[in-house]
């Protein structure tokens, strides 16, 4: 099926369809020339000038912690060394937009397409080191450009055409001009038109800060789906379990003590328990994956996320009906998400899957970190189990289908999204604070 077709399943809320970006309008692709042009800030250079900003966070004012003449003269090397890669990471910013590679990749999952997102936090941390160094030479004008200039970087990549995961790292990039901006503003002396400039700047990220949604919609539309329908083009049920689990299950100890403990996990037949296990889940049922019907209830939570963060905090009536319509949704979309056993889905730990002696073991040094329920969900369901869920399954449609869910969903990242929206907001309280 197309992928087109596939996109119109889904909610207009939560719809992306992808127009490929020059590389002249595109920030990454400067971005990516300045991480080949640039030199690392050594990790002792970093923590010598990051000044501990216990004071500022709680409000008192002080000037910026003086450098020391070593840590004054490294830094001055280390930007000199990237006066080429800076320049660059301006020119991305003025492009006012970026737009991440598609995943087209052999590998199903999201973590093997990391080399666009690899470069930024290191760039972040040179372009900080200049404004750093700025601000100890009490050139506060000149600060204040690249920490907004750095900030504008941070905020083209949680709301530009992002996934969920470059998102989560803009919101890493956006700690550090916040930071320098109360640096900034606790400084004496500082112009007024300086602070009209870097205030009108957190007012503009705080204004389109609901562009941050577009993250959800991108994985959804570019990553998951045409990743289901790849999973889809294996043919017949059993095949799609196959590629579903080989693209998207581990197959050896995430984190081994030893080789020795890998080599001792690998063959006690947990792969072929878990394959096993699933196929005999569906051996009986009519249709177990049907992509279409799949696409839409997805696209369903998507839209509502991107309503959920953009909605107006003030409280009215509709406001709580539509809480109280995307509650049930999602009750709905989980319960059917639950009913697969833990064991069964993609991120339970490998450690600890199946019923051998080691699985049962390193299952049991997990007991204090988990509640009782979960504790419970966590077990390897015993054959009168499994008959009972295979009944259930075999009257729940799509069922392969919700569990294919479980590992292509985008991350709900709302929490951390909170998170981000209250630092930007700290940072505008703070600077109007050291106005008065």
């Amino acid at each position: 099926m197309r992928i087109r077709e596939l996109l119109n399943c889904v909610p207009a809320a939560a719809r992306y369809i992808r127009e490929p970006m020059p590389d002249s309008r595109n920030s990454l692709w400067y971005w990516s020339e300045a991480a080949e042009k640039s030199t690392p800030i050594d990790c002792d250079l970093w923590e010598r000038c990051v000044a501990d900003n216990a004071e500022l966070e709680a409000g008192q004012r002080r000037r910026t912690p003086p450098l020391d003449e070593a840590t004054t003269a490294a830094l001055r090397e280390a930007i000199d060394r990237n006066t080429e890669a800076l320049e660059l990471l301006r020119q991305g910013v003025a492009c006012g937009q970026v737009q991440f590679p598609e995943m087209t990749g052999e590998g199903g999952s999201v973590s093997e397409h990391a080399d666009s997102i690899d470069p930024l936090r290191q760039l972040s941390r040179i372009w900080w080191a200049r404004a750093r160094l700025l601000l100890a030479d009490g050139r506060t004008d000149e600060a204040a450009s690249d920490l907004i200039g750095l900030g504008d970087m941070a905020h083209l990549v949680c709301c530009g055409e992002s996934l969920v995961m470059h998102y989560l790292v803009g919101c890493i990039v956006q700690a550090l001009p916040l930071y320098g901006i109360k640096m900034l503003a606790a400084e004496p002396v500082v112009a007024a038109d300086t602070r009209r400039q870097v205030r009108e700047a957190l007012e503009r990220w705080i204004d389109e800060a609901d562009l941050s949604s577009r993250c959800q919609c991108v994985d959804l539309c570019s990553y998951a789906i045409p990743e289901m329908a790849r999973i889809a083009e294996a043919g017949n049920p059993e095949a799609v379990i196959d590629r579903f689990l080989e693209r998207h299950y581990t197959i050896r100890p995430q984190m081994p003590e030893s080789e020795e403990k890998e080599v001792a996990s690998a063959p006690d037949g947990r792969v072929e328990w878990r394959r096993d296990a699933i196929r005999h889940l569906l051996s009986d049922h009519p249709q177990p994956f049907d992509l279409k019907p799949l696409v839409e209830p997805m696209g369903r939570v998507i839209a509502d996320r991107v309503e959920r963060w953009q909605e107006p905090s003030a409280w009215s009536i509709a406001r709580s009906w539509r809480r109280l319509k995307r509650t049930y949704r999602l009750k709905r979309f989980e319960s059917r998400r639950r009913l697969w056993p833990a064991q069964l889905t993609p991120h339970f730990p490998f450690e600890c899957l199946g019923p051998s002696d080691s699985a049962r073991h390193e299952l049991a040094d997990m007991r204090p970190l988990v509640s009782p329920t979960e504790w419970k969900s966590m077990q390897v369901p015993s054959p009168s189990e499994l008959k009972q869920i295979k009944e259930k399954m075999r009257w729940t449609p799509n069922a392969l289908g919700w569990l294919i869910a479980q590992s292509l969903l985008p991350m709900d990242v709302s929490g951390t999204e909170m998170q981000r929206r209250a630092r930007l907001d700290a940072a505008r309280r703070f600077l109007a604070d050291t106005e008065r």
